[in-house]
């Protein structure tokens, strides 16, 4: 990855003076006395040591640690997997230097097994909605994963994940064996896959981007080998597509090659699949 662009009123330091940063600090210099050697806060080189993947320790310790340098490749089906989620269903705050993903309650598992791959110590959030109610609608609790660190949130916005990514969303550089991977995670974040009133047919469904259902189509027919299409979204005015495979044969067929070798995956729609295709039913919930 190249030097970062400067935001306004920000203090450029030099690959030399990071590297002389980290070995004092690694040295067991505190953050305050590096600062003062080199004339800025102790905020600027916790910063520098965040973007370094340095662990902090002692006084200025973060509260909660994780793996700042997950998402600086992507070099693992996991890691493809918990990016396509994001991709479908992140939210990347820059500014508060945040990444989050909030789930239905019942999709507790899959958020904890994602805080585990990161090596978050911060515990998921618990929402609850029990007694929000709007014109009618019930609100479902939730559980909400938080990650402070501005690093990752670069290496998001590196990757694609910028804030307010659902008009703009490009698909990522992926390598080709983890590409199943990254779209089961897309999937799971902004798919569906349902059956009509025929029982033998079957639709699936990822609604995201133009550009990114595109890329999408052209990576389905490629690999899979299978016709698929684009449509508008029906309340997006155009802008938002719905990548559509139709029929149950080319359903299944896609559906069997993205969850092959799977580790991640959102349980009830795997469920969904094992129930429509290998007639096996655990629990089958929407």
């Amino acid at each position: 990855m190249g030097e970062k662009k400067l935001r306004y009123n920000e203090i450029y330091i030099s690959p030399e003076d990071k590297e002389k940063i980290k070995n004092l600090y690694l040295s067991g210099s505190s953050t305050v006395k590096i600062g003062q050697l080199f004339g800025f806060s102790h905020k600027k080189v916790a910063r520098v040591l965040e973007e370094l993947c340095i662990p902090r320790t002692g006084v200025g310790r973060r509260k909660y640690q994780l793996d700042e340098c997950y998402f600086d490749e992507i070099d693992t089906p996991n890691k493809a997997y918990i990016l396509g989620f994001l991709c479908a269903d992140g939210t990347n705050n820059r500014d508060k230097g945040t990444v989050s993903m909030t789930l239905e309650e019942g999709d507790f598992d899959i958020l904890e097994k994602i805080r585990k791959e990161i090596k978050s110590e911060r515990e998921l959030e618990f929402l609850d909605y029990s007694n929000k109610h709007d014109f009618g609608y019930t609100y479902k609790n939730q559980y909400r994963l938080l990650l402070f660190s501005s690093h990752i949130c670069d290496s998001l916005i590196n990757l694609g994940v910028v804030p307010n990514k659902s008009l703009i969303l490009e698909f990522p550089e992926i390598k080709e064996d983890l590409l199943h991977h990254f779209i089961r995670g897309v999937f799971d974040g902004d798919g569906s896959v349902y059956q009509g009133k025929i029982k033998t047919k079957f639709t699936l469904t990822i609604t995201s981007t133009d550009s990114f259902c595109n890329t999408l189509k052209c990576i389905t027919e490629k690999f899979v080998g299978i016709n698929c299409h684009i449509y508008d979204a029906s309340n997006h005015n155009g802008i938002t597509k719905v990548f559509t495979i139709s029929g149950r044969n080319q359903v299944k067929k896609f559906m069997d090659w993205m969850y092959n070798d799977a580790d991640l995956f959102l349980q009830r729609k795997y469920d969904r699949y094992l129930n429509y295709f290998y007639n096996i039913n655990n629990s089958l919930s929407e």
